[in-house]
Formats: structure tokens, sequence, C-alpha cells
């Protein structure tokens, strides 16, 4: 068959009829990324306005990876590491201090490439308005091959605020 009639039956699809490309990108996204070799994907979600919020679970893509308790006047909260090693030294750069923070190690495949979804789902109305702040970062595993995450790369820093009561949905890509 011609090189060109070749090409043209494989993206003639594309041009044609636009749901086709959608289709493929929407059937291409959320695939698992490859495995990171030498970097960890953290996560802080914090009360960086030290007034109470609520309490939530948090949910990775629909998949609950662990808890908040932001009930305290205080910059508490908790940290999400995308690996099952314990045994990480974080180099901070996050809104909040690491000596208040709740740890929790979830599995790396649990991210796709492309859009990420931070569900926070309210487990316990705290009776005041909700807001703080979520820092994503890529941190570089020590190049000396200790247990050092150093070397952070942002990748996304948001807010949530809302009434008590409510949930919250973020979305970062990677």
């Amino acid at each position: 068959m011609n090189t060109k009639i070749l090409i043209l039956f494989i993206l003639l699809p594309f041009f044609a009829f636009p749901q086709a490309a959608q289709w493929w990108r929407a059937a291409n996204q959320g695939t698992v990324p490859p495995v990171l070799v030498d970097s960890v994907l953290v996560f802080q979600i914090c009360n960086s306005n030290a007034v109470t919020d609520d309490n939530f679970d948090i949910y990775l893509n629909s998949i609950k990876i662990g808890a908040v308790d932001l009930n305290d006047d205080a910059e508490i909260g908790s940290v999400f590491f995308g690996t099952t090693y314990s045994s990480y030294t974080l180099i901070p750069d996050f809104t909040c201090s690491m000596s208040d923070m709740v740890i929790y190690l979830f599995n790396w495949e649990y991210l796709v490439i492309g859009t990420n979804q931070i569900e926070m789902r309210n487990t316990q109305n705290n009776g005041e308005d909700n807001k703080g702040s979520i820092g994503v970062r890529i941190h570089k595993i020590s190049v000396t091959g200790d247990t050092l995450l150093g070397s952070p790369r942002v990748v996304a820093d948001m807010q949530f605020q809302g009434d008590s009561g409510w949930s919250f949905m973020k979305y970062f890509e990677y």
C-alpha cells in the first residue's frame, strides 16, 4: 500500500471526526506513570490560616489514601508520600512545618499521566469555615543513596476555601 494513502487512512478520522481525536486523547490519558526511580511525589494538606477547619478523608483519583484532621487553631495537617518506603527524610518547602503533620504513604501507581484529582471528602463539620493550602511536589532522592528527599520541584500550589461541611476537589497535572 502506498505510504501516503496509509498515513491519510490513519489520520483521516481525526480530521473528519473531531470526536475521534477527543476519544484518542481520553483513551491515552490516565495511564499509570513510569516507575519513579529517582523521585517521589509528595503533597501536603495544611490548615495554613491556623483557624479550626473540618476533618476530611483524602482520595487520590478515587482511592482513599488517608485523612486530615484540621480541628485545631494551628498549622496542622497531613503529608502524603507516593511511595511505600517509610524511611525517607524530607527537606520540605511547604507552607506548614512538618512537625505537626500526620504522615501517610500511598502507592505511586495511584497517580496517572495527565490530570490527577485530590478529593477532600468531609467527615466532620467542626463549625468553622474552611481555608487551607495544598502543595504538590516531586522530590529527588539523594544521589548518595540515603533516605534524604531534597531538590523539590513544584507541581502545584492550591488553596481550598469554603463553608463548614463542604467537600473539595482539586486537580494537578502529572
